[in-house]
């Protein structure tokens, strides 16, 4: 199991992945491996909808030690635009909105390059290879257990946090099953005691309002809550409900997760990301890079193997000596459980005070009928920035006086405005290259 696990392609022949034969599976990617050996070297661009297909030319191109870049099928002419400006593949498959030109992007071989984003937007691909995701599976097995027996995997491939549910399955020996999150409630009557899921708040959110789908989740084995916070209110009726849910912490330049709290603790009321899984080592720094007491804030720090290898065609910062500086702000309690308190790169300097959007975005969750909040600082002459809020929701609230006590008042919004969606991605959180139109509409 694991790292163990011969890697070639017999150990594709077993029945692995839901509605494809493993003997299927593997001639197709060896005929894929044949097509690949044909073409010239130069990075492989996959943007392919289809689970089954994506895992077979993500499988071949590893296989061959192919330079493989992932795209998100969705994406538009400005994302597009973004991805050709840094490469030029050799051969797209799949939905891309660029295509091979005769300048090829030179990569090293066995490059996994996983598109990213941040606060300020844009697209980014950190530079992944198979030795970094398998060392991030393993610690991945490692916690999970020897009762997975299967992954139902509702995230979208491209993405680390659906990809990683391919990697897992493959070294794990586990079965792989694809499906969209809202097809969940079908599994209300199947034994799902060997069945593990991972999903974003939102997603979850979703789901609690169905009772087929709680009965689904009631009997998972684990559901791995991922991508943001969760609110309060809702980990809570979760609990109630007894849902089997794994809060935990990683993003794409970690290889996903490194850091996960127990179901038991969960379930007792443990409200945090949990310790650092066995692949990884999670410290807290101050501004100087300097290691700070338990209990003390700071950035989140976390030493790899599994860590990227920087941001292609552009800096790294933070990434130094087997470490990465994450911008993220947390502590470590006296028992080592990481609890994550929000990006530091969000701040809003307004009045000569210093706000955590997140502090306000989670102040108006708890608001009778609220369903999702977006924080931002809206450039003013007198106040350097004003913060300004928008919100899912009813629209009869009074929100400056629900809001008046329980924030200080130079937290509280300038400005709300009521909207009937917030732009998500493809896992469900905030899209920051699209948040500026929402303010240039209001």
């Amino acid at each position: 199991m694991g790292s163990e696990r011969p890697f070639n392609l017999e150990s594709l022949r077993r029945d692995w992945i839901m509605g494809v034969s493993g003997l299927e599976f593997s001639k197709r990617v060896d005929d894929w491996s044949n097509r690949l050996a044909k073409v010239p070297q130069g990075p492989v661009l996959l943007a392919e909808q289809d689970p089954v297909e994506f895992a077979v030319v993500f499988m071949a191109s590893v296989f061959a030690k192919r330079s493989l870049v992932l795209g998100n099928p969705t994406w538009g002419r400005v994302e597009w635009g973004a991805v050709a400006a840094q490469l030029n593949p050799v051969l797209t498959v799949g939905r891309c909105g660029i295509k091979p030109s005769g300048v090829i992007t030179n990569l090293p071989s066995g490059a996994i390059l996983i598109p990213t984003g941040g606060s300020s937007g844009g697209v980014r691909f950190a530079h992944h290879d198979w030795d970094s995701l398998k060392l991030s599976a393993d610690g991945w097995l490692a916690f999970a257990g020897s009762g997975v027996e299967r992954i139902l995997c509702v995230l979208p491939l491209f993405h680390v946090s659906g990809l990683m549910q391919l990697v897992r399955s493959y070294l794990g020996e586990l079965l792989l099953e694809f499906q969209t999150w809202k097809e969940i409630p079908q599994f209300a009557q199947e034994c799902n005691e060997g069945r593990v899921v991972s999903l974003v708040a939102t997603q979850l959110e979703h789901l609690m309002a169905s009772e087929q789908a709680m009965k689904a989740l009631r009997g998972m084995r684990a559901i791995y809550l991922g991508g943001g916070p969760i609110r309060k209110e809702t980990a809570e009726r979760a609990r109630a409900e007894s849902l089997p849910l794994v809060l935990s912490y990683g993003m794409t330049e970690t290889g996903a997760m490194v850091s996960a709290l127990e179901v038991a603790g969960f379930l007792k009321g443990a409200f945090h990301a949990g310790r650092a899984l066995k692949h990884a080592h999670i410290s807290i720094v101050d501004t100087e890079g300097k290691s700070c007491v338990d209990g003390a804030i700071g950035r989140i720090k976390v030493k790899s193997r599994a860590l990227f290898n920087g941001y292609h065609a552009g800096r790294s910062d933070g990434l130094h000596a087997g470490a990465f500086v994450t911008m993220d702000e947390g502590f470590l309690d006296a028992s080592g459980q990481l609890h994550v308190l929000g990006r530091i790169d969000r701040l809003i300097q307004s009045g000569g005070e210093k706000i955590d959007p997140l502090e306000v975005e989670q102040a108006l969750l708890q608001l009778d009928g609220v369903e999702a909040a977006l924080v931002l600082g809206e450039a003013d002459v007198a106040w350097v920035e004003r913060v300004v809020a928008f919100y899912v929701g009813p629209a009869n609230l009074d929100m400056e006086a629900c809001l008046k006590g329980v924030l200080a008042s130079h937290k509280i919004p300038k400005r709300f405005f009521r909207v009937e969606s917030l732009p998500l991605n493809a896992v469900g959180k905030i899209d920051f290259s699209k948040v500026t139109n929402l303010i240039a509409r209001a």
